[in-house]
């Protein structure tokens, strides 16, 4: 179940940090109450520009994202989209092989993708999805359809994409 980001949410993702950490994942730094305070902090009472999201199953955090809502438009047409500022998945929903495990959920980076297609339809922006991705990332949106725009210098070089 997709949902509102909550602060029992935020607990969870804090407590997937020693982990990340560990298995140096490329998020490992990411300190969620932290962006979701400033996030929240920095709009205005009217303004809901911003968007937070987990996705619980078996009533334990699987996943979370933070979708930007305005103000980012289409770099080929030219058109408004959603941009995901944040997107992660718990530890143990990954396919690392430092874990030895077995991946409990397959699917939830899908699906929260999925979910941010379904806001951007429902504001009027076609599906257009834009985001900033991490190296290690990189191919599984290309797998996804979304398009490779090269490094954003205003970004850290990190490589700008959009599904459309």
């Amino acid at each position: 179940v997709v949902s509102a980001l909550r602060a029992v949410h935020l607990r969870e993702l804090k407590s997937w940090q020693a982990d990340l950490i560990r298995l140096k994942e490329e998020d490992a730094t990411w300190d969620w109450a932290r962006i979701v305070h400033e996030l929240r902090s920095d709009m205005a009472a009217s303004e809901r520009r911003y968007e937070f999201y987990g996705l619980v199953a078996e009533r334990e955090l699987q996943g979370a994202k933070i979708l930007e809502t305005a103000g980012h438009t289409s770099r080929l047409r030219s058109r408004p989209l959603v941009y995901v500022e944040y997107i992660a998945t718990a530890v143990w929903n990954r396919p690392i092989a430092a874990t030895g495990q077995p991946v409990h959920y397959k699917g939830v980076g899908s699906a929260l993708i999925a979910v941010a297609i379904s806001r951007s339809s429902s504001l009027g922006r076609g599906g257009r999805v834009g985001l900033h991705s991490k190296p290690g990332a990189f191919s599984w949106y290309l797998k996804r359809g979304f398009r490779d725009y090269g490094p954003d210098s205003t970004e850290g070089d990190f490589p700008y994409m959009e599904l459309e």
